[in-house]
């Protein structure tokens, strides 16, 4: 289990390296699964380690909104929402690699970060729509997830130690700054 768990309604939701999303009551007992995941298409290669056949994953932790509604991820891009009633749909496919876990807004806007090779994307996605608002493509690729302040500023990290601030509609908000420092946490310090 790579993703963080939520809590929604008294229930515990957990995503797997297997490729589900796990529904439990609080004393552990397994109430319901979604397959989210998906069949890789090739043997894969991560480090050390190469799987081969079944490999479903899912690496980015599940998102609720303001109605109670579970947004999961997989590996390869496809957006599930799983509703109040426990009826899963499909909101969007990216068709790029996902590690980060979504952003929702208030209205329902999820903001997310891809990659594919060397590049990565932000997405704004309306989940209501089922539609792409945006993407921005950089020249890295993106893990991290997406922070979102209260102008609707949205913050996130990509591979090449930069932190971009892009306006919610769009426009790149400020330049990006560096974050690598000469320090075991790469954090500087501020003198």
């Amino acid at each position: 289990i790579n993703s963080s768990p939520i809590i929604s309604n008294g229930k515990i939701y957990v995503a797997s390296f297997d490729g589900y999303l796990y529904k439990f009551d609080k004393n552990g007992k397994l109430i319901s699964t979604y397959k989210v995941g998906d069949r890789a298409k090739m043997p894969i290669i991560l480090g050390p380690q190469r799987y081969e056949g079944d490999f479903r994953p899912i690496i980015s932790s599940p998102v609720i909104d303001e109605e109670g509604n579970i947004f999961i991820t997989s590996f390869y891009g496809k957006i599930f929402k799983i509703k109040a009633d426990g009826k899963m749909e499909k909101v969007y496919d990216l068709n790029e690699k996902v590690q980060s876990t979504p952003t929702i807004t208030e209205d329902g806007i999820i903001y997310i970060g891809t990659y594919e090779t060397e590049k990565g994307s932000i997405y704004a996605i309306d989940t209501k729509k089922k539609t792409v608002i945006w993407k921005i493509t950089i020249g890295e690729r993106i893990v991290s997830s997406p922070a979102v302040d209260e102008d609707g500023t949205i913050y996130i990290g990509a591979f090449d130690g930069n932190i971009y601030a892009i306006e919610g509609k769009r426009k790149i908000a400020k330049s990006e700054w560096p974050t690598f420092r000469k320090d075991s946490k790469h954090s500087g310090r501020l003198d």
